[in-house]
Order: C-alpha cells, then structure tokens, then sequence
C-alpha cells in the first residue's frame, strides 16, 4: 500500500483553497485543482509499504515524537515547485505556524528514520504547504499567480495522521489507517 504522514486541515481552508485551484483550471487547461478531501501538510511519504510495515507506522503514533499542543495556523501567498520557469506545482504556505510544523516534521522524520524507515528522509529541506493545483502542460503567467488572493483567517491543526493512498482515473483517494489528536495549547493567562 501506498501511504504518508500528514497534517489534516479543516475543511472550510481546505474548500477555500480547492476554490482557487478549480477556477484556475477553468483558466488554463492542462491544471490539475487538488480537491478539498486531499488537502493536507504532507511531513513524510513512505511510499509502497507491505500491511504489516504499514501497521508498525501505525503504532509508532503512540511515541512522544507525535505529540504535540494544538498548532494554530494560517495560510500566506502562493509559492510554486520549481520556484523559476513554468510551475508543476501551485501551492500556498503558511505565515502563523509553519515552523512549529517544521519542528513537529523533525521529530517524526527522526522517529521514522530510527525506528527501520530510512526512506521517509528525501534528504532535502522540508517546506510546508498545501497543494492548490498540478500543472501537466498549461503556460501560467508568473504575474497571475501574484494576483490570487487568500483572505483566509487563522485555524487549527488538531491532529496528525497516517493515510492511505489509492491512485485512480479521478485523482488519490485517500484513508486514513491512524492517527494522533494533538493536545489544546493553554492561554495565555494559564487556563
């Protein structure tokens, strides 16, 4: 089975987000809009797996390395994979929470790499954000990508999880086999 590890986000940004992607389809043919049920903040993928190295993945969600307080977020400009030329990937980052993300993505690629899952490393910076849109063949202004909006408020990341991932006509169907509930960050006047 085909799996990875990621951060969930609520469905309102995850709607929002596939809005974009789906009217910049109707733009350029050739893009490919992320539907709003695969939005996620990707931290490893682990690719083809047998059930039962899938099912130690599983029970590694118990180690402390996935714990962690609620992580409260926000969405910020568009990025795109290569960052020069045509882009394959359209994407949005994060302003509020991306490097408690990015330290919650060390902890687990350690626990991985330690714990027999070498190939969850890519050996590169990690950078999280969330896929709006793949690009097969369409030429996309970079000053267009400039002029999307993201009047999106702040939200919450309340858990991480282990998917499945089936690929089909239509796109990756995605199940979810575990998953760790972070816990609720106090306030700031300690309750």
């Amino acid at each position: 089975m085909r799996v990875f590890i990621a951060l969930p986000v609520p469905d309102a940004i995850a709607a929002h987000l596939a809005g974009i992607g789906l009217a910049m389809a109707g733009e350029y043919a050739g893009l490919n809009p992320a539907r709003p049920d695969g939005m996620h903040l990707t931290l490893a993928f682990l690719g083809e797996q047998t059930e039962a190295r899938a099912e130690k993945l599983g029970s590694l969600f118990e180690q402390d390395a996935f714990a962690s307080d609620v992580i409260r977020a926000s969405v910020s400009g568009i990025g795109t994979f290569p960052p020069t030329g045509q882009p394959r990937v359209i994407w949005a980052g994060l302003a509020r929470g991306e490097q408690e993300i990015i330290d919650y993505q060390k902890r687990v690629m350690q626990l991985l790499v330690t714990s027999g899952f070498p190939e969850a490393d890519e050996g590169r910076e990690y950078h999280p954000h969330l896929t709006i849109a793949r690009n097969k063949f369409a030429t996309i202004p970079r000053e267009r990508l400039g002029e999307l909006k993201m009047p999106m408020g702040e939200f919450d990341i309340v858990n991480c999880a282990l998917f499945q991932s089936v690929l089909g006509p239509k796109g990756a169907t995605y199940t979810q086999l575990a998953k760790r509930h972070f816990g609720r960050k106090k306030s700031s006047n300690g309750s």
